[in-house]
């Protein structure tokens, strides 16, 4: 099954899409959230996922990400889409603007469509992955400025998870010894490489550990996402 959210409020668009995931996992609470987007997408893992081989027996819900921005992911995930919309497994995908041609030809296999359209435009778009060049190089202040700034932006989930998968592939590369061993494109394992130096293996952990946390703590209502992931920023 396919749900799309879509438009150029990609806020509104990102933030239904998360209600929606917290929905579906409340329904399904053996269900597990698998994300993908550009960096790790692969056809052996849609194979795995939309159910065709065994690997994946536990139901899985699937948030993909940006996919139809890039032109090799897009490639991709059209290939499967018929086998993603006749998947028992939950797919969501969220987007920014899609091109008409390209829209025609997903709109046929999803179950429901959402689109989130901006009332204004930004005149300079931010580039979501700069805070993770400070998070790399642990520079704090730089850190907390970049997410004042990114605030205005893009929604705060948007801005955890990203800062979520620059921690997760410092961890990663911190416990490999080559970029064939993590699974990285090369880009991104030469990029992390400079931050392993910059935190000890229990700082990496911690560190990880706790932005997961917080996650789980704002959706129990145990604090606002915003002001928990301030304080994580703070604590670099």
């Amino acid at each position: 099954m396919l749900y799309l959210f879509y438009g150029t409020d990609r806020n509104k668009a990102l933030a239904k899409a998360l209600t929606v995931i917290d929905s579906k996992t409340s329904e399904k609470p053996d269900a597990v959230v698998f994300k993908i987007d550009s960096s790790n997408i692969s056809k052996s893992l849609l194979i795995e996922l939309c159910g065709s081989q065994g690997l994946f027996e536990q139901k899985y819900i699937v948030h993909m990400k940006d996919v139809f921005a890039d032109e090799a992911s897009k490639a991709i995930t059209f290939e499967f889409l018929k086998d993603i919309a006749e998947s028992d497994n939950v797919f969501i995908v969220t987007d920014g603007s899609i091109l008409k041609k390209d829209f025609t030809k997903i709109e046929k296999h999803t179950a429901k469509v959402w689109e989130h359209v901006a009332k204004e435009k930004f005149e300079a778009k931010e580039n979501i992955f700069n805070i993770t060049n400070y998070l790399l190089a642990r520079d704090k202040k730089n850190l907390w400025i970049e997410f004042q700034k990114l605030k205005g932006v893009f929604a705060v989930e948007e801005i955890h998870g990203t800062l979520f998968w620059c921690f997760k592939n410092i961890a990663l590369v911190a416990r490999s010894k080559n970029v064939e061993e993590t699974g990285l494109k090369p880009f991104v394992y030469s990029n992390t490489q400079r931050a392993v130096a910059k935190f000890s293996l229990e700082e990496i952990d911690e560190k990880l550990w706790s932005l997961t946390k917080i996650l789980g703590d704002s959706r129990r209502g145990e604090g606002e996402l915003e002001v928990l992931l301030e304080k994580w920023v703070l604590g670099v």
